[in-house]
């Protein structure tokens, strides 16, 4: 026959190792899901600033291009908003002659979009477009 006083306590104890067993797991789980799920929102922001960056560059562009344009100057000195993006653009105009005597007006565009400050931010995010645009042929001597 078994003596059922020595075994006196071992459901409890089988049942306190479940429970840790189970609140480790579910911790795991948990942490997984939710490191997923700012991964996520990171990407998103991050193609969020490269398009904000890009649209800067598309706004400095129809600026330069418009008729009564024909310098850096058309471009705003302070940055503008675009869908909660800081972008700052900035503009070169470099002269480039292609093998003929017809010189070209080439402008390289660089468009810098940021969200938040740098320090002390985990969330702060930076794109940067760079590009250039021809407004055709420089008819000045």
């Amino acid at each position: 026959m078994t003596d059922f006083r020595k075994q006196q306590g071992f459901g409890l104890v089988a049942t306190l190792f479940v429970m840790v067993v189970i609140t480790i797991l579910s911790s795991s789980i948990y942490l997984t899901i939710s490191q997923q799920n700012l991964s996520t929102a990171r990407s998103i922001q991050s193609i969020r600033a490269e398009l904000a960056a890009y649209s800067g560059f598309e706004y400095a562009a129809s600026q330069l291009l418009t008729a009564n344009s024909d310098d850096c100057n058309a471009l705003p000195d302070a940055p503008i908003s675009i869908e909660g993006f800081s972008v700052s653009l900035s503009c070169t105009e470099d002269p480039i002659i292609y093998g003929t005597p017809e010189k070209y007006k080439i402008y390289s565009i660089r468009s810098v979009a940021t969200k938040g400050n740098y320090a002390n931010n985990p969330d702060f995010i930076l794109r940067e477009f760079t590009g250039s645009i021809s407004t055709g042929k420089d008819e000045t001597p």
